[in-house]
C-alpha cells in the first residue's frame, strides 16, 4: 500500500485557497501519514503546501475539503454537500505487520500500509463522526428517521454504500 491519498500524483488538480483563488497544478498528492500536501519538484525534492491556506482540491471531478476544526485535521473526501447536511470521508493509514519466520527470524512478508476510513457528518453546525450503518445513520438523521427508513427500504438502498447514502441524504434534504 501507499501513504498517499491519490493513486497517481500526476494529473490536473484544481486547488482553491481560503481567499477564493484557484490554481491548477499537475503534480500533487496528500500524504495521509504526515497530513501534508506534497508536490514532487525533482527526483530528490518535494515542495510542501500549507494546507491551512487551502479550502478544497478537485481531482477527476472529486472534491477534497481541507478541514481544521477541533480534532478534525486534514484533507477529507466530500461525499455529499448541500446547505442542510454534508458527509465527509477521512482516510487513515494503518500498518499491517508482516510475518516473521520464528526459526530464522527473517521476514517472510514485509509490513504494508493500508487505508481505513472514518465518516463525518456536518449537521446542525457541528461535525459528528459515524459509521455507515443503518442504526448510526438513523441516529444522526433522527429528526426524519421514519421517512428515511421508509425511503431507503422502498428504494432498496444500503446505508453502508456511499452512492446510496448520497440518495438518502438528497431525500433527507428535500423533506
Amino acid at each position: 500500500g501507499s501513504v498517499y491519498l491519490f493513486p497517481n500524483s500526476r494529473g490536473l488538480f484544481k486547488v482553491t485557497t481560503i481567499e477564493g483563488d484557484t490554481h491548477q497544478l499537475f503534480n500533487l498528492n496528500y500524504n495521509i501519514k504526515s497530513q501534508r500536501l506534497e508536490s514532487m519538484v525533482s527526483k530528490d525534492s518535494v515542495f510542501l503546501y500549507d494546507l491551512n491556506t487551502i479550502d478544497f482540491i478537485v481531482n477527476n471531478n472529486t472534491k477534497y475539503k481541507a478541514i481544521f476544526e477541533g480534532e478534525l485535521n486534514g484533507l477529507f473526501l466530500e461525499v455529499f454537500n448541500n446547505d442542510k447536511i454534508k458527509l465527509y470521508k477521512k482516510s487513515h493509514i494503518v500498518v499491517e505487520e508482516g510475518v516473521m519466520n520464528p526459526l530464522t527470524q527473517e521476514m517472510i512478508t514485509e509490513n504494508k500500509y493500508s487505508q481505513k476510513f472514518s465518516y463525518f457528518f456536518w449537521i446542525n453546525d457541528e461535525y459528528v463522526e459515524t459509521k455507515l450503518s443503518k442504526s448510526n445513520i438513523l441516529k444522526v438523521l433522527s429528526d426524519k428517521k421514519d421517512a428515511i427508513k421508509e425511503y431507503a427500504s422502498k428504494n432498496k438502498l444500503s446505508y453502508s454504500s456511499e452512492e446510496d447514502m448520497k440518495n438518502i441524504l438528497n431525500h433527507y434534504s428535500s423533506i
